[in-house]
């Protein structure tokens, strides 16, 4: 006979859950891997512009113009690695340690892509006369908040230490009280 934890555990196969996350982080994990792979070249203008602030005397250009991209690639990689955290999971028990700390990791992926979507958004509202970007809106917005979402709801069970109908210690070990 399954107890209540047994039947808890059997929420969406695995496969479906790295197939979500191919579908709805894929396009911006393609994105993030150019900006590592750029990473290095705005390291070092940031470098040259710190040692030699006087060769570029173009006051439109601030050190923020290379700090930021700098960031997104690095958030996006923490944000990666939540991501991957939370599909390898294991799927028969809870785990003991680090629950906080992959939702943590989830968040800090997720915060500067609302910052960079709140850019998109603030564009388009802005300019309607040029029609709206779907497809921009769908990769940068729906698809990953979406995913995020219920991938987080697949795996909540496992990344909290209790649920509303199993509270107790004895419970989450499978023993009846």
């Amino acid at each position: 006979m399954r107890s209540v934890a047994e039947a808890e555990v059997a929420a969406a196969p695995r496969c479906l859950l790295w197939l979500v996350a191919l579908v709805c982080f894929g396009p911006l994990t393609v994105q993030w891997l150019l900006g590592v792979l750029i990473f290095p070249f705005w390291v070092g203008m940031l470098a040259f512009q710190i040692a030699e602030p006087e060769r570029f005397n173009d006051p439109s250009v601030s050190l923020w113009d290379f700090v930021w991209p700098m960031g997104f690639v690095i958030s996006g990689g923490v944000g990666l690695v939540g991501l991957l955290r939370v599909l390898t999971l294991s799927r028969r028990r809870r785990p003991t340690s680090h629950r906080v700390f992959t939702l943590g990791l989830v968040a800090v992926g997720l915060v500067p892509l609302l910052i960079f979507d709140a850019w998109i958004v603030v564009q388009t509202l802005g300019d309607l006369s040029a029609g709206v970007p779907v497809v921009a809106l769908a990769i940068y917005l729906v698809l990953p908040f979406t995913g995020a979402a219920w991938l987080l709801r697949e795996s909540w069970q496992f990344l909290l230490a209790g649920s509303a109908r199993d509270c107790s210690r004895s419970n989450l070990l499978g023993r009846r009280s």
